[in-house]
């Protein structure tokens, strides 16, 4: 038999499949998806690879697999051929899309050792005068290979008594008194009716159990373990159900008809902020698991994780599985397997945890569907939410696409007949939305007000802070500062590496690159010109905090953004804490913004409405009637109404005011006919092509030549190819980018894919690289 793999450790060159020859011994267990260990190279270096084919092939002058892996980590089929599709839509590579799917601490850990005859045979092949692979092929040199998964799975040893009660009594009294712990051991066995003890219940040395072990009284079990997540144990189950207004009853009949039928079909679940979508998820959920299948949720940020745990927990109990980036490898690692062998079937989780092992889905939900947090801006650039779409179609399975705020293309693809649109237009307790107030800050100004608060946000979050409830203020910008520079020359701080302004931040003193994570401690005299006087412009989360302390003196904030939240548990404490109102002012940015139910909140104060409408990039307006829309819902959740005060420099801006009225029609209406005249998706397919490189000129260069051959190669399609041009972030992590924009109607895969590939070959140029984009969410 001949097998085709796929290395987990690829380069350009080598990210394509490779023939094996398997010996027969281990034939049987070999499937497509088997995690193999195969020699590799002129050196027969063993590299970790996976099964893609199988054929009844045997050619003599193929290398044989050198290994099988533990089965349990294997990839299913349905993976496997995933993995081929994705890597064809997303001009990607197998082996990226291969560690996205087998979980980091399953992945092996590989030494190799080479044994020579003699150092003069060892010196040859270091000189390249004799090739390794032939020398342990002729026996001279001894291969010897080490591996092992990057993490263990957990275990626990239990104890096995191996005599029977008349034996053990006997044994008992002949014991000798000073045995104290033998005599311990034995008297707990002789008054448990259990044969098998956990070695965590018994209290004795290690040397007692061993020496009893030796006599063969004892015999010694690992058993495989899981560790708990922190999510499962924080909850209790109470297996409580909520009854459905009639607008989610009418959505809920929707969809479960499609599960009913075990029919693929994808939804759009829009509804206003408070609508009640989760409760439908939830009832979906128990039609799903009747018929003995598993759920995919999807939430955008890790942010949402603790709140959607909660519900889930408390209604399905120990059914629930977690997998996002913040749990550790191990944890992932059994989550993994615990999803895989059906023992959790709803699996919650960010964009990675489309790809779990799922034998048999029976719903997918992708909740805030709207967010960019879906892309990955990171290789290999997938899109979540059309992974999810391509599983669910697979298993025959509904997509449910939920969100107040429905991107552009979600809305637009719901008028075919690939997505049924619903709305629920009512929050479910019948409370009104929010009421908007919308202040011109330039106005403030002009009436002498230069606080990032205005007049009437101030009397509002007094008014609250009065009355025992809570207020979220909501700026999506993290930092006390947006940049330092020098009060005497100008001279600004900028990242080494990405020559943009490092980001101020007053507890530690120091500044940041918001873009390759540079830290630098803060000089006391300006490296240019030697003067002490600094100056810190701009304003972040940070700074904001510290001003609401000396503003408002009952004040208890809490601050909430990727810093303040970066320790393990840190966004569930902070859930509680705000649930079970220690904190009256929550601060923060987008974290804020999206999701959160806090019953108490009746008062959100959006800071500075513009941000991101300032960002040079095709959807700002989108992102920032989604914020805006977002951060308002958060208000009057419970019985108390709500009130949101929108600060902003442009007021007469169609997506502020959109979300300001709670009308969507009136903002999609408005940027799906921007849209289509700028040529923009949904009317138009983006690919963004990155040239980078350490030399600047050599960047410029390259970019000039893929640009020239690409007009070439697409020259009478329908295809607008914009640049090459400096990219809006022209240097990033030391290499200068140029950027070029390819807009088609429609995208031929192959034939583009074809083109791209022969233009990168022609580049041998080690220092010069090329990324591609497909369907980018952010042009920057």
């Amino acid at each position: 038999m001949q097998v085709d793999v796929v290395l987990l450790k690829t380069v350009n060159q080598t990210d394509r499949l490779y023939s094996y020859n398997v010996k027969e011994s281990i034939e049987p267990f070999v499937h497509i998806g088997s995690r193999v260990l195969v020699p590799f190279g002129n050196g027969n270096k063993v590299q970790e690879a996976v099964v893609f084919q199988l054929n009844d092939d045997y050619n003599p002058k193929y290398k044989s697999v050198y290994a099988l892996f533990d089965e349990d980590y294997d990839l299913n089929h349905e993976i496997v051929e995933l993995i081929k599709e994705l890597k064809d839509y997303y001009l990607s590579k197998y082996s990226w899309f291969l560690r996205a799917c087998i979980p980091t601490g399953a992945q092996l850990s590989i030494e190799t050792e080479y044994i020579y005859e003699n150092e003069e045979m060892k010196q040859s092949v270091e000189n390249n005068k004799v090739s390794l692979g032939t020398l342990i092929d002729e026996g001279k040199v001894i291969q010897k290979v080490r591996y092992k998964k990057k993490n263990n799975e957990k275990s626990i040893k239990y104890i096995r008594l191996m005599i029977d009660e008349n034996e053990l009594e006997n044994l008992i009294d002949n014991t000798r008194s000073n045995a104290i712990n033998q005599k311990r051991i034995l008297n707990q066995f002789l008054a448990s009716s259990e044969k098998v003890i956990d070695s965590r219940k018994i209290d004795v040395p290690s040397a007692t159990i061993n020496s009893l072990v030796g006599k063969g009284i004892f015999e010694i079990e690992n058993r495989k373990a899981y560790r708990e997540n922190i999510h499962r144990l924080e909850h209790e189950k109470n297996g409580m159900s909520h009854f459905l207004t009639e607008e989610q009853q009418n959505a809920f009949d929707s969809i479960k008809k499609t599960i009913d039928n075990n029919e693929h079909q994808s939804f759009l679940l829009h509804g206003v902020t408070g609508s009640g979508k989760t409760e439908i998820y939830m009832h979906l959920a128990e039609e799903v698991l009747k018929k003995g299948e598993s759920v995919l949720i999807l939430v955008p940020e890790i942010s949402l994780v603790p709140q959607m745990a909660q519900r889930f927990v408390e209604r399905f109990g120990q059914l629930v599985a977690f997998y996002h980036s913040k749990m550790s490898s191990s944890e992932k690692m059994d989550e993994w397997l615990r999803i895989k062998y059906g023992d959790l079937k709803i699996i919650i989780g960010a964009r990675s945890a489309v790809f779990t092992p799922i034998e048999k889905i029976g719903l997918i939900v992708i909740d805030e569907e709207h967010s960019s947090s879906y892309k990955s801006d990171t290789q290999p650039n997938y899109n979540a939410k059309h992974v999810a779409t391509l599983r669910g179609k697979h298993h025959r399975a509904p997509v449910v696409f939920g969100s107040a705020t429905p991107s552009v293309e979600t809305y637009h693809e719901s008028f075919n007949e690939s997505m049924q649109y619903i709305y629920l237009s009512k929050r479910a307790n019948n409370q009104d939305m929010p009421k908007g107030y919308l202040v011109d800050m330039r106005e403030e100004l002009k009436d002498g007000n230069k606080s990032i608060f205005s007049r009437l946000l101030e009397l509002k979050i007094q008014e609250r802070i009065a009355k025992n409830e809570q207020v979220i203020l909501f700026i999506n910008k993290k930092g006390y500062s947006s940049f330092i520079s020098c009060r005497e020359c100008g001279h600004v701080m900028k990242c080494p590496h990405c020559d943009i302004p490092l980001i101020y931040h007053k507890k530690g003193h120091y500044g940041e690159c918001k873009v390759c994570g540079y830290k630098t401690s803060i000089p006391k005299l300006c490296p240019t010109c030697s003067s002490k006087y600094f100056k810190y412009f701009g304003i972040g989360t940070e700074k904001i905090e510290e001003m609401i302390i000396k503003k408002f003196d009952d004040s208890k904030v809490i601050r909430m953004d990727s810093l303040s939240m970066s320790k393990k548990n840190a966004l569930s404490e902070a859930y509680e804490d705000i649930k079970n109102n220690v904190f009256n002012i929550v601060l923060g940015t987008q974290i804020v913004a999206k999701g959160h139910d806090f019953k108490n909140v009746t008062l959100v104060g959006i800071l500075a409405a513009d941000i991101n409408l300032n960002v040079p990039n095709y959807n700002s307006s989108e992102v920032t009637y989604q914020l805006l829309t977002q951060a308002m819902g958060r208000s009057g959740r419970g019985e108390s109404k709500g009130e949101v005060v929108i600060q902003t420099y442009s007021p007469d801006h169609y997506s502020v005011l959109a979300a300001l009225q709670h009308d969507y029609k009136m903002y999609i209406d408005y940027e799906l006919s921007i849209r289509k005249e700028m040529k923009y998706p949904p009317f138009y397919k983006l690919i963004n092509i990155i040239i980078s490189s350490p030399n600047d000129i050599e960047a410029n260069k390259y970019s000039y030549g893929v640009a020239k051959e690409l007009k070439r190669s697409l020259n009478g399609t329908n295809a607008d190819i914009i640049g090459p041009g400096p990219a809006i972030l022209e240097k990033a992590k030391n290499l200068y980018r140029y950027q070029i924009v390819i807009k088609l109607l429609e995208v031929d895969q192959s034939y583009i894919k074809g083109i791209i590939s022969n233009i990168s070959k022609k580049i041998k140029k080690q220092t010069v690289f090329i990324s591609v984009d497909v369907d980018p969410v952010s042009l920057i």
